[in-house]
């Protein structure tokens, strides 16, 4: 299999709108989120502390493995835990502390906007790190799904186009470094674990065979 790295060359590139799509079954969004973490479990404890290499991650794994151009959007975001809302407010000036929130999102022609957040995962830790009290469900595994889809009494995001840009940009600088950064030598490994893994999936190896990922078996 090819490494999924790859598609670096292109990462930060925003190509415009993509053809009208369907998004998985839910059962195979389910699949890759899975996937991911306990890829992500080989390199590291995975908590809301890692959400920007989780996503950059995912993101790097949403293009190789859907060919749909998921980009990375940085900013704020406020959960619902049921009790409370907690979250982090984004602020352009202080880019420096690292203090903003990172998912993906992939534009359509048909106007929706797809968003992808494989932190959620880890929601329900950061809210006892934050002292509250999570009242309800479980929060799933990923957030996969058309932006208007996601309510507010899930999340609310909010894009920072000053951090976003700064985020893009790091991203850029990190992959195309002649000699490849820890940080993607991490990306790459967590990518094609989570392709491995997604192999011995029935049910995510025919969407891979499907979307041309891999040879049909």
């Amino acid at each position: 299999m090819p490494h999924a790295i790859a598609y670096r060359s292109t990462f930060c590139e925003d190509r415009g709108m993509e053809p009208t799509l369907s998004l998985p079954p839910d059962v195979v969004r389910a699949a890759v989120a899975d996937a991911l973490h306990n890829a992500l479990t080989d390199v590291m404890d995975p908590g809301i502390t890692h959400i920007a290499p989780i996503n950059t991650s995912g993101c790097f794994l949403l293009r190789h493995i859907s060919g749909v151009q998921y980009v990375p959007v940085a900013g704020s975001i406020t959960v619902n835990a049921g009790s409370q809302r907690f979250g982090i407010a984004a602020m352009p000036e202080r880019i420096a502390d690292h203090e903003y929130y990172v998912w993906s999102e992939a534009r359509f022609e048909d106007g929706r906007v797809a968003i992808a957040d494989f932190g959620s995962r880890y929601w329900k830790r950061w809210a006892k790190e934050e002292g509250v009290l999570w009242v309800g469900d479980t929060p799933s595994n990923g957030v996969w799904n058309w932006r208007n889809d996601v309510p507010e009494t899930i999340a609310y995001y909010e894009e920072q186009p000053a951090i976003t840009n700064d985020v893009r940009g790091a991203i850029e600088q990190a992959v195309s470094a002649t000699s490849p950064e820890p940080a993607v030598q991490v990306w790459e490994q967590t990518i094609n674990a989570a392709v491995e893994r997604l192999m011995d999936n029935e049910v995510s190896r025919v969407y891979l065979e499907e979307r041309g990922v891999i040879e049909p078996t």
